[in-house]
């Protein structure tokens, strides 16, 4: 929504896909978001990250990061670290230059980095060797499409344990169920909601342990009443004792869905809305979406086939078309995705028909 309003990369020339807005209006808009929600006003201000690039980067550097962040890629800027916290003079993640591979590598661990899991970062690290203070400091872009970082479980940042919580809209929200500390699942409130699993096809009832579709009557609401309420997510419900002492039922962890709803870094994600994107496009809807799971963060790739038209080997004019489609299902789907066009009837067919989802993701 925010990249088809247009607030995305606002002060930046048009030349990289700005609008060449003075920082007033954008400290204004910022405002506005801010005042219906803080965290995302936060999050979505972040893109001023790249005043930083356009102002100290290079021309290259500029041309290869700055259209993206207008297109709607997020950016963080990583500089607290374990033993420096925010004092930047005391930074020590280390950057070391490699001759034979021609690039900087990056040693060290960033901490409470406002959104961390962004796109483009542009982290701080120490690039003198003996240095201390302030100087020796140099900042430096990582692209998350290149990979080599690890992020760290919110639990061992923090020293806490965390726990899951079901639920959905049309029943109360989160609230339904909730992980205790055994964390084997989680304990349906049976005192509000009555749990069943189903065959998704038959709709025949399974009995306890069987894995199927999980359906709930609430028995408490009022205004909404639900009997029978299909979530289309699939678990597995268990009465087994629980060294946590509760007697209420037992749900897995979703372990899938009934339909063809995809959950992509928590957002809710059809096939059918990226047919649509490449329809648009002019592409037939020959495509193979493979879902991963790399760092504990979901790794989202697209793979387009062109038709014998459209086939060409000019690699720059096939980075501009996959870099169109991924603007197009950015700005549908609210989340970003890596597109690859590969050459007519590359994608792998089961009795004539493509395989449309690959998920490797171990959940």
């Amino acid at each position: 929504a925010m990249v088809k309003a247009g607030l995305n990369g606002m002060t930046m020339p048009r030349r990289y896909g700005g609008l060449n807005f003075p920082i007033t209006p954008y400290t204004m808009c910022a405002e506005v978001v801010a005042a219906a929600d803080a965290g995302f006003g936060n999050i979505w201000s972040l893109q001023d990250c790249i005043e930083t690039l356009y102002e100290f980067g290079d021309e290259d550097q500029r041309k290869r990061y700055i259209p993206r962040v207008c297109a709607g890629e997020t950016m963080s800027m990583d500089l607290t670290e374990p033993d420096a916290g925010s004092d930047l003079q005391s930074v020590m993640l280390k950057a070391t230059f490699d001759e034979k591979e021609n690039c900087w590598r990056l040693n060290g661990v960033k901490r409470f980095i406002t959104n961390g899991d962004a796109d483009i970062h542009l982290v701080l690290a120490r690039s003198v060797e003996g240095t201390r203070d302030g100087r020796g400091l140099s900042m430096f872009i990582y692209d998350k499409r290149n990979g080599g970082v690890d992020v760290s479980r919110i639990e061992n940042k923090l020293g806490i344990k965390a726990y899951d919580i079901y639920g959905l809209t049309e029943t109360s929200g989160p609230g339904v169920a909730f992980e205790c500390s055994e964390q084997t699942g989680m304990h349906i409130n049976e005192d509000h909601f009555i749990a069943e699993i189903i065959d998704p096809d038959t709709g025949e009832v399974l009995p306890e342990g069987s894995k199927g579709e999980l359906v709930f009557t609430a028995i408490t609401k009022e205004a909404f009443p639900l009997l029978r309420y299909r979530t289309k997510d699939i678990c597995v419900l268990s009465r087994k004792k629980c060294s946590c002492g509760r007697t209420h039922v037992k749900m897995s962890k979703p372990r899938g869905r009934s339909d063809d709803m995809l959950i992509i870094r928590g957002v809710n994600v059809f096939p059918s809305q990226i047919e649509a994107v490449l329809i648009n496009a002019g592409y037939p809807a020959n495509y193979q979406i493979i879902i991963d799971r790399v760092r504990n963060t979901d790794t989202f790739d697209v793979q387009v086939e062109m038709t014998p038209e459209m086939f060409t080997d000019n690699m720059g004019e096939i980075k501009k078309r996959q870099s169109a489609l991924e603007a197009g299902l950015r700005s549908m789907l609210g989340i970003s995705a890596h597109v690859v066009l590969v050459a007519p009837k590359t994608i792998a067919r089961s009795e004539g028909k493509a395989v449309r989802v690959i998920d490797k993701r171990k959940i």
